[in-house]
């Protein structure tokens, strides 16, 4: 255990984290913290009229002291931070349907547009196609591009289907600035059956920090079907957000 003094004491516990404990007697107070086996105590002397360290203490740290380490049984508690201070997990949803201008969905609570989602269109020689007649006729490649305004942590995520396709329809998901492939190879969604769903879970998150300029976060669902082939999909983002 580590002897410091009220200075120190006060910087160990900021910079893990911890929370401190005390035990007062008739001339100080006793304290000590603990970062998962890493230990530091101190001493606050109690005198008449109050000493800086004593006023510094009993201001601005005593009521928040003395937290419980045990449940109400007895046993520790243990709490794994896995993102950032102030982030809170969310899910997200996109929907969509391959072929179709403005198919796309992803609302807040009061059914505005969250502005995060935009589709595109593209025909075999990789020509965009902005018109529904060019994609009814055209259309083999169809592009969902989700940017959030913000940073996030990516956990997981699932791809939906209502009801199986009539023909072929494979997909991609991949973050756009990295070019990393959250799902590569070409999932055919025939395989998935009705109502049915891919998941993944990455287990620990990864940052992908928002850059307008340069899309860092920008993530694309690739699916490629036959000319103008319709196709209803929903695809989930699990991720921590501020």
């Amino acid at each position: 255990m580590f002897k410091l003094d009220w200075t120190g004491f006060k910087d160990f516990c900021s910079a893990r984290s911890v929370g401190m404990h005390y035990n007062q007697t008739d001339i100080a107070y006793e304290l000590f913290a603990n970062d998962d086996g890493v230990c530091a105590s101190c001493k606050v002397g109690i005198t008449i009229p109050a000493n800086s360290e004593q006023t510094d203490f009993e201001t601005n740290y005593k009521s928040s002291c003395n937290v419980s380490l045990t449940d109400s049984t007895g046993r520790p508690i243990h709490r794994m931070a896995i993102t950032r201070s102030g982030f809170g997990l969310q899910c997200q949803t996109v929907e969509f349907e391959t072929s179709k201008l403005s198919s796309v969905h992803n609302k807040d609570k009061d059914n505005d547009d969250l502005g995060f989602a935009e589709m595109k269109f593209y025909d075999a020689s990789d020509n965009e196609l902005t018109t529904q007649t060019a994609i009814d006729s055209s259309c083999v490649r169809t592009d969902v591009l989700w940017e959030p305004t913000y940073d996030f942590e990516i956990i997981g995520g699932e791809i939906w289907q209502q009801s199986i396709p009539s023909q072929d329809v494979y997909t991609w998901f991949y973050n756009e600035y990295s070019g990393h492939e959250f799902c590569s190879g070409g999932l055919n969604l025939k395989f998935l059956g009705a109502n049915g769903c891919k998941k993944m879970d990455g287990r620990a998150p990864k940052l992908l920090p928002y850059n307008e300029t340069y899309h860092t976060n920008r993530m694309v669902l690739v699916a490629r079907h036959p000319a103008g082939f319709q196709h209803k999909v929903m695809f989930v983002m699990e991720f921590f957000k501020p």
